[in-house]
């Protein structure tokens, strides 16, 4: 496939901008369905739907978890 590994990479780089704002690594975001579960895969906690967005669901990663699974 022709974008294969852009989302890790895409990710990868979130994580460094939030090291280096202080934010610790830590990385928020809301997903649409579709791409949950590849977030889920590489580390994300799914906190559940967020009625305040749609049901869109909010996921967190922080540094720990995101070097594992982008490793």
């Amino acid at each position: 496939m022709r974008f294969t590994g852009c989302g890790s990479i895409l990710v990868h780089h979130a994580v460094e901008r939030s090291e280096s704002l202080g934010y610790g690594g830590l990385v928020g975001l809301h997903t649409l369905p579709g791409a949950r579960s590849f977030y889920v895969r590489i580390g994300f906690k799914d906190f559940g739907a967020d009625p305040q967005e749609g049901g869109l669901h909010y996921l967190q990663l922080n540094d720990q978890m995101g070097r594992k699974g982008l490793a």
